[in-house]
């Protein structure tokens, strides 16, 4: 009698804790809790189950991490776009910025690159005048730098440099 008594009691109590079982759960590295003037929202990262909700006004990703990345460099819309290149990336002695052949440099005054470290530092700054600028990086130690295409004091265009030998 005890042994079918506990039985039924451990199919009960699995029945139960089945039953109650109404959250999603993962295994994530990170996440919180974040509430405004506006609502508020729980979040996670890492977690790749998701299930989506679509109604008459929009849809919703539950549990689901986008793959977005937005970076703001600066607060100043640029008010020329150019084509530029930097190459060979990653580099050993010299970096080639080319600007697109439609950049004609006669119209546009100021037009400069600045080579920043990845703190942010100033290394080199010089002035663009023409489509194809060689920039020596043989001095320089293997690391990560940031080319900076300027106009008027306005950045344009940012490239990621590895420098290696």
């Amino acid at each position: 009698m005890n042994k079918e008594k506990a039985l039924y009691s451990v199919f009960v109590f699995v029945f139960l804790a089945i039953c109650g079982l109404q959250a999603q759960s993962d295994v994530v590295p990170a996440g919180g809790d974040a509430s405004g003037a506006g609502g508020s929202v729980a979040y996670s990262v890492g977690q790749v189950a998701y299930t989506n909700i679509t109604g008459e006004a929009g849809s919703i990703n539950l549990g689901v991490q986008q793959p977005n990345l937005f970076l703001m460099v600066g607060t100043n819309e640029a008010a020329i776009t150019i084509d530029a290149i930097a190459y060979p990336n990653p580099v050993n002695d010299f970096v080639n910025l080319e600007l697109g052949d439609q950049l004609t440099l006669n119209g546009i005054d100021h037009l400069s690159y600045g080579l920043y470290d990845i703190n942010g530092k100033l290394i080199l700054q010089k002035d663009i005048t023409t489509n194809a600028t060689p920039i020596s990086m043989e001095n320089l130690s293997n690391a990560i730098y940031f080319l900076r295409v300027i106009h008027n004091n306005t950045e344009i265009k940012t490239f990621k440099i590895f420098k290696t030998n």
